[in-house]
């Protein structure tokens, strides 16, 4: 799990880029996030099972809690 909380904003806009097929290293620079933090944001998404695009439709309580 990653050391550091992300604000659900960062959240979001990492599913964003997650789906538009963006490489972590640059996510990591657009979002000042280490790429360790990402890789397991990354992780715990891709476990959920759902994608990306129904992750992002999800309500914060919900999405912070997957």
């Amino acid at each position: 799990m990653a050391n550091i909380k992300i604000t659900m904003t960062q959240l979001r806009r990492m599913l964003q880029f997650l789906e538009m097929d963006i490489s972590q290293r640059d996510i990591s620079k657009k979002l000042h996030i280490s790429r360790t933090s990402i890789a397991a944001y990354k992780a715990r998404a891709d476990g959920s099972g759902k994608t990306y695009q129904e992750l992002l439709k999800l309500d914060d309580a919900t999405l912070s809690s997957i």
